[in-house]
């Protein structure tokens, strides 16, 4: 029998940063690419994810992307995409349009990664590897505490974590989608469960790539409070790093949805119910 190690991974914030600060390091072997939309950031989780180490590349929409330079950006040059949304109930329409998920769709077919957290959840159904309609839902603040148990126990995500649960958050959540009361996931593997049945992490395969996703309270990267902060900083950079290295990609055995799927958009303004992820804002 396989043993865990039963404690949280300890990480300093200096260790934090530069766990998180690598995923732009010029020497590296993959890069991850965060997407942001055109503007200035205005809200909370806006702001805390351009804190992270880029580098970032701007969406204009109808498959146009551009470096900070200004200049043209080819998705083929990266090996993982990172797309946030945490303020808004409906992620950008330059994220959602057909041009734009066009080229996602030819990026991730042909080997390349992405990772969608907070309200970018429904690009998978745009994306065609999953049938039902994800829950979308407003920010909150409550005291709820937001656990994950496990599924696939010996993912390489999980590695090094306690078998039965692992907390990341303690209170409050962004702007979220997951897919409680939807069936859901239809097209994914079910990677972790919370015990409301929102089902916030989901692995996708899409050609020769993959997709993960991690929705609910899970990806509050404002929430600086969080007693969880810097577990949810690891946990995130080991999404990460399972996604820029092909060699440790899994077999997704994708999970049939339920009979009571919904075949149309479900929104929710009420708060995500358990608990809620914490914020991964990183001064750099």
């Amino acid at each position: 029998m396989r043993h865990h190690r039963h404690v949280r991974p300890a990480v300093s914030a200096t260790l934090a940063v530069v766990l998180l600060s690598s995923i732009s390091c010029p020497g590296a072997l993959a890069q991850t690419i965060l997407i942001v939309p055109p503007g200035e950031p205005t809200g909370p989780e806006a702001k805390a994810f351009r804190t992270f180490a880029g580098p970032f590349v701007t969406a204009h929409g109808n498959g146009r992307f551009t470096a900070s330079s200004g200049k043209d950006f080819r998705l083929s040059d990266a090996d993982v995409l990172w797309i946030h949304e945490g303020d808004r109930q409906t992620a950008p329409a330059q994220f959602t349009d057909h041009g734009t998920i066009q080229a996602i769709r030819g990026f991730v077919t042909n080997g390349g990664a992405l990772f969608l957290t907070g309200t970018t959840i429904p690009i998978v159904r745009q994306l065609g590897v999953e049938p039902c309609h994800p829950r979308t839902g407003p920010a909150g603040n409550d005291r709820g505490n937001a656990s994950i148990q496990p599924v696939v126990k010996d993912h390489p995500i999980f590695r090094g974590y306690p078998e039965r649960s692992i907390q990341l958050a303690d209170s409050g959540h962004p702007a979220y989608s997951d897919f409680h009361g939807t069936g859901g996931p239809g097209g994914g593997m079910l990677l972790a469960r919370s015990g409301g049945g929102e089902n916030p992490l989901v692995e996708y395969a899409l050609g020769t790539g993959r997709i993960i996703v991690m929705g609910w309270r899970l990806p509050h990267f404002s929430n600086t409070k969080n007693a969880y902060y810097k577990e949810l900083l690891v946990f995130t950079d080991g999404i990460l790093a399972y996604l820029r290295n092909k060699n440790a990609w899994v077999k997704v055995v994708a999970r049939e949805a339920k009979q009571t799927a919904r075949t149309t958009d479900q929104r929710t303004d009420s708060g995500a119910t358990d608990a809620h992820l914490a914020s991964l804002r990183l001064a750099i």
